[in-house]
């Protein structure tokens, strides 16, 4: 991943390495590295003169043997002529990003300190604001057979993005400093993802890279979230499902019903009994911020038709339509419902 720890680093000047292989041009063995024990083949390669990576070969099931040492060196020379053909780095410097975001979504970055010094050495200077985005691939599915060429559409679709596999996923990394950036990066990634029939669940947005982890498993739930709800989008946003994720744990250790408020027990069987549209009417209301001319614009209907209906709402349910915690109730129990409904349709199907 192109990162070696201080620990590493200081056992290379112990025993000299760097300076017997830059006495040779070809790699060299290094029978009994007291860092590990493991013998190891040791290169570099250079461009113009000038070191600009080193290789690292360990033993594994079968001794080193010479003709070993060939195939490091042709390595090495293949390498140079790859990063001399990428002038500006961007192979290696990608390789670098990457690794560090493996490292951090494995929790195997343990201080935040340990990641800064992991962003200098990379010489990576991290945008404001992140989000993180998990785009599973089923082993069934064809897209798993090509996982790099869809990382690189992802990154193709916008320079503010980094991917990385994690576990058999797609995980995609946002770094951005404003809303345009930010906006025209999901414009062009869910343009991907519908080419290639596939979804995503997206983090809230975050300004601590070593917060990445916990970020993660924000997108993971949103995507699970998104699917039971069958919703029709191509990114989910946790922002917008973070209440379903809180009725879906809450629905392990008790019974829903419970949550579903008398009011709007009351408005659903009238409507049943009675053909009429009140939940409905209230829920448009509520999501129109309580504007009586909005709702009408929405339900295409007159706006004393809007307020007619309201009374009546008021006068089956109870609910003072002015109280914020009256209708905070009622939309709580929409919710509760919403996720009780995929339940349902999840265990029937």
């Amino acid at each position: 991943y192109g990162y070696c720890s201080n620990e590493l680093i200081a056992k290379f000047k112990d025993e000299e390495l760097l300076f017997k292989l830059n006495s040779r041009k070809k790699p060299i063995i290094v029978d009994n590295f007291s860092s590990t024990g493991v013998p190891r083949i040791l290169g570099k390669s250079v461009i113009d003169g000038k070191d600009v990576a080193y290789i690292g070969v360990m033993a594994y099931n079968q001794p080193i043997e010479s003709f070993h040492v060939e195939i490091v060196d042709v390595l090495c020379n293949l390498i140079a002529l790859e990063l001399k053909n990428d002038p500006e780095n961007n192979i290696r410097a990608t390789a670098i990003y990457k690794g560090l975001i493996t490292d951090l979504l494995g929790e195997r970055i343990h201080s935040p300190y340990y990641m800064h010094h992991r962003l200098i050495l990379a010489q990576w200077k991290t945008k404001e604001h992140f989000a993180v985005l998990h785009i599973p691939i089923s082993k069934d599915d064809i897209n798993i057979y090509y996982l790099d060429y869809l990382q690189e559409n992802f990154e193709h679709a916008t320079i503010y993005a980094t991917t990385v596999t994690f576990k058999d996923n797609i995980v995609l990394l946002l770094n951005f400093d404003n809303q345009k950036e930010y906006e025209s990066s999901l414009n062009n990634i869910s343009r991907v993802l519908k080419d290639n029939n596939l979804k995503a669940g997206m983090s809230r947005n975050f300004d601590q890279l070593f917060e990445l982890s916990q970020y993660y498993q924000q997108a993971i739930a949103a995507y699970i979230v998104g699917e039971s709800l069958r919703l029709e989008k191509f990114i989910h946003p946790y922002d917008d499902l973070a209440p379903y994720h809180l009725i879906g744990e809450v629905a392990k250790k008790a019974n829903l019903n419970n949550f579903c408020d008398l009011g709007y027990i009351k408005l659903q069987k009238y409507d049943e009994e009675n053909n009429t549209d009140y939940l409905k009417t209230f829920y448009q209301y509520a999501q129109c911020a309580c504007s009586v001319s909005r709702t009408a614009e929405h339900l295409f209907v007159h706006r004393n038709t809007i307020s007619y209906r309201l009374e009546k709402i008021s006068e089956i349910s109870g609910y003072d339509l002015s109280n914020g915690e009256d209708i905070y109730r009622f939309l709580l129990s929409c919710k509760v419902k919403k996720w009780l409904e995929s339940y349902v349709l999840d265990h029937t199907n």
